[in-house]
């Protein structure tokens, strides 16, 4: 796929191998934070997508669709890299209550955690609100 559409940044693809299963990491390097770089996963038969204390799974090989949903996948990267996407973490105390990535900053707002950090690809956006208790 990544021959025929390839994404519009520049990545670097890994073989790895958990109990017995190959799979390929295809990994989009962020240029000063490493918990921002973005993993494409084939693991698990499927196409998963990790950045920072987030992921999402984006196709399961089991239909004959994955062209378009290699082409979506394509399109979301760019949405993350251009700060589209963002990404959130809720927390009660120390423990994370939720996860979740929208592209309207409101739709990850929640006053029923301690905490919500909310970060974008560039960090121009990155925050932490604390919620009264």
């Amino acid at each position: 796929m990544l021959s025929k559409f390839p994404l519009n940044h520049e990545y670097k693809i890994m073989a790895e191998s958990y109990e017995e299963e190959e799979y390929l990491n295809a990994t989009i390097s962020h240029p000063n934070d490493e918990e921002k770089n973005i993993v494409i996963s084939t693991y698990g038969k499927e196409l998963t997508l990790s950045i920072w204390k987030h992921h999402e799974h984006h196709d399961s090989f089991e239909d004959d669709d994955h062209e378009n949903e290699f082409i979506e996948l394509s399109n979301y990267i760019d949405d993350i890299i251009n700060d589209k996407v963002f990404f959130a973490v809720g927390f009660r105390g120390e423990e994370i209550a939720f996860g979740a990535a929208s592209d309207d900053i409101k739709d990850l707002l929640d006053d029923k955690v301690d905490k919500i950090e909310i970060k974008t690809w560039s960090g121009r956006q990155d925050k932490t609100i604390k919620n009264k208790s």
